[in-house]
């Protein structure tokens, strides 16, 4: 590996260089334009530029004071040391708030700063910029009017003292002035900043390096509603004006939205949005879609409207530069959105799939699992990303132990990180996607010793980077192929009619993060998608299909399941209340209906299943409270394989049917031993059954093992691979030969 010392750095500026494995075969002469676009190639999402494929791979400073900037002194060693390691492409940040500092000035020489700073650092560069299109304070302060306000309190004054590590975003959870995301002055006016700003930038020589602008606005610039975890926005006079806007786009007349609302005195003209008490209002963990209709039409409207937003920048980019360019950004955040998935999540995520002016969604990788041993999954649906031709890329922002000094065995604070870095890296790629490794210095300090510069300065993070780097690059000249044969469906239009926060809904979550975490520890490989992509995909390689939050399903979705989904052997796994909603009424006669086992309302407390059948693994799963509503399994046919904690009710079943076998469970199917042991059931094939993480496709095999030891690994082709695991480890294997490549 080419690595420099941060001595010859300063001493001689030596610039390392760019390793051909990962350029695949790429070199950006001077003075050259990049072309760049996103074209499905060998069946992935590919970033082309100057029309030849590039690794996504990308190295990104971050907001911290002393990495913010690209010219300053930590930043351009690092640049400059995953260029040693052969990455091509890196981010850096810039701010409206920094571009247009009053109503009469404006200009491009703090984005110009970024891309030279890089440049500098690295002449071949590409760069991804990040362009945060919030509008600046003195915007807000000019119109208030065009500003978020909140159902549960007013305006509070921030603390304004020290150096803020997020400026200008620090407070963007709190109840601060920003802008209303359906706000139409803000998408005007700087929508047409952001159009001078692509427009003059890229008649630069530093415009000539840009081959992405990934556009951002909400909470950290991730399309979240100001303020939503701890707060009821949008009841300001920019989205109430919204709100009735589009509340006469599907209603048209006031009797039709009387109707709706069962409310003789709503009027299109003085609608409101709904204020806290109104939200909260459920029955168990679900809303009443006849008397909650308010709620769920401003949610839909507040989620149309983020997504619009987010598709309006991306097209004001795409529209004003002068050459194909990349767009995208933060945006389908699936995973670990703390139960507020309705107040912030990204709902209407479909927009942007089908969006020609969306080439690029990104996330965090999910907070909750990134610890040893877990997933260190993706945030968002990826494959469902795949489906639509979009290019997924994983924010990796976690940090490597190495920079926790209350870590006493250092030795093993390495061995961790590096088996954590492995799989967050090839966890994406075996998914077809890619990543960013983001620096995030203040996030944790203090320093290591060695006065390491930035997260990933360390001999050992800076040599597996250029190892998996190779890896990749090999495999990226290979067609993409899935190694899984289980499907995971989840549901946006649900999360319109489930309670308002994690504690009045412990079932989403459960349903969501927890099936999903626990799926990856159960030995099989499987894909991800949304209920609206069933129709594009080819069912012929899944052997079991698992409905996770599919509260709401419509006629349409439900004749899809029973013709095509429910066909051929299958198995079809249900949890909790499937099909109890058809985005009009509420009916449990609507779930036995669909899966096939007839089901009852019970009540019981705890609400969790026992497990204690022969064959199958004992286990107990569910809630330590009793929830509502609660469905158990009644049906002659059922064969009953757990029950209802304290109850004859059951609480686990499976049912033979002409051309599939239904399973149901009361409460959210939990425990890896237990998901093995029903895929099994299935026909699904099972490649490590001692609960490590595993992930298959991209012609790997990865198997990431907090505890190791002995393994007997099976591939798809029936070869064994006999080995030992060590503790903390990540290790790939060849899916066909079995061959050990890292």
């Amino acid at each position: 590996m080419n690595r420099i010392t941060r001595r010859e750095f300063l001493a001689i500026g030596a610039i390392p260089v760019l390793a051909p494995s990962l350029a695949i075969g790429l070199e950006r002469r001077g003075g050259e334009s990049l072309g760049a676009r996103i074209t499905m190639q060998l069946g992935r999402p590919t970033l082309f530029l100057d029309g030849q494929p590039a690794l996504p791979d990308i190295y990104a400073l971050g907001h911290c004071p002393g990495y913010r900037f690209a010219w300053e002194e930590r930043a351009q060693y690092s640049i400059a040391e995953f260029a040693g390691a052969g990455v091509r492409l890196f981010q850096a940040e810039v701010w409206m708030e920094q571009l247009w500092t009053s109503e009469r000035q404006f200009s491009i020489e703090p984005a110009r700063k970024q891309i030279r700073g890089i440049l500098d650092a690295y002449p071949e560069a590409a760069v991804m910029l990040r362009l945060q299109v919030n509008s600046p304070s003195w915007w807000n302060q000019a119109h208030p009017e065009e500003c978020v306000q909140w159902a549960n309190g007013s305006l509070e004054d921030p603390p304004r003292w020290g150096l803020p590590s997020l400026v200008p975003m620090e407070f963007d959870l709190r109840r601060v002035p920003r802008h209303s995301l359906a706000s139409q002055r803000w998408l005007d006016e700087c929508g047409a900043k952001t159009r001078e700003f692509c427009r003059a930038l890229a008649a630069t020589p530093e415009g000539e390096a840009l081959f992405c602008v990934q556009v951002a606005a909400g909470v950290y610039g991730e399309w979240h509603y100001y303020g939503f975890i701890d707060n009821e926005p949008d009841t300001g006079s920019a989205m109430t004006s919204h709100f009735r806007e589009w509340l006469r786009a599907k209603y048209r007349t006031d009797q039709a939205l009387q109707r709706a609302w069962n409310d003789r005195d709503a009027s299109l003209a003085g609608a409101a949005v709904p204020g806290t008490e109104e939200r909260m209002r459920c029955d168990g963990y679900l809303r009443n879609p006849l008397r909650d209709r308010k709620v769920i039409d401003y949610l839909h409207c507040q989620h149309q409207a983020v997504t619009d937003a987010f598709i309006h920048f991306c097209r004001t980019v795409k529209e004003s530069w002068p050459r194909p360019i990349v767009t995208g950004g933060f945006h389908g955040y699936w995973f670990t959105m703390f139960g507020r998935m309705g107040m912030g999540g990204h709902l209407e995520i479909r927009r942007a799939l089908e969006s020609p002016y969306v080439d690029v969604l990104c996330a965090p990788q999910s907070y909750n699992h990134l610890g040893l041993g877990m997933p260190g999954m993706s945030r968002g649906v990826t494959d469902s990303g795949r489906l639509h031709s979009k290019l997924w890329l994983d924010e990796m922002d976690s940090s490597p132990e190495t920079w926790d000094l209350r870590i006493a065995d250092q030795q093993q604070a390495r061995a961790n990180s590096v088996a954590i870095l492995r799989r967050n890296v090839l966890g994406p790629f075996s998914r077809g996607m890619g990543l960013w490794y983001y620096d995030l210095v203040c996030e944790r300090e203090p320093q290591p010793s060695g006065g390491a510069a930035g997260w990933w300065d360390s001999p050992e993070m800076q040599e597996e980077i250029a190892k998996l780097g190779k890896l990749q690059a090999d495999r990226y000249r290979r067609p993409f192929a899935s190694g899984a044969d289980v499907l995971l469906v989840f549901d946006t239009e649900s999360f319109y009619y489930t309670a308002h926060n994690g504690n009045l809904d412990p079932v989403s979550t459960e349903l969501v993060d927890g099936t999903t975490a626990d799926l990856f520890r159960s030995g099989a490989a499987f894909d991800m998608v949304y209920l609206f992509d069933l129709e594009k995909l080819d069912l012929r390689p899944y052997k079991a299909v698992i409905f996770a939050n599919t509260f709401c399903i419509n006629p349409s979705q439900r004749n899809l399941i029973r013709t095509r989904v429910a066909q051929d052997g299958r198995h079809l796994f249900w949890s909790c209340a499937p099909g109890l909603i058809d985005g009009a009424t509420s009916d449990p006669e609507g779930i036995s209906g669909l899966i096939g086992i007839g089901v009852v309302s019970v009540k019981t407390s705890p609400a969790r299943v026992v497990v204690q059948t022969a064959g199958a693994p004992a286990c107990t799963f569910g809630f330590e409270r009793a929830i509502e509503p609660l469905f158990a399994a009644q049906d002659v046919d059922a064969t009953v394989l757990g029950k209802l904690q304290g109850s004859e009710h059951a609480g686990l079943a499976r049912k033979r049917l002409a051309g599939h076998t239904a399973w149901f469970s009361s409460v959210p199917l939990r425990d890896p031993n237990l998901l093995r042991y029903l895929l099994r059931e299935a026909g699904v094939h099972i490649y490590d059954d001692q609960g490590d993480v595993v992930y298959a496709g991209s012609g790997m095999l990865i198997v990431h093992s907090a505890s190791g030891g002995p393994r007997a690994l099976t591939l798809r082709n029936g070869r064994r691979i006999e080995t030992k695991l060590p503790a903390a480890c990540t290790w790939v294997f060849d899916s066909e030969t079995g061959e050990k490549l890292i």
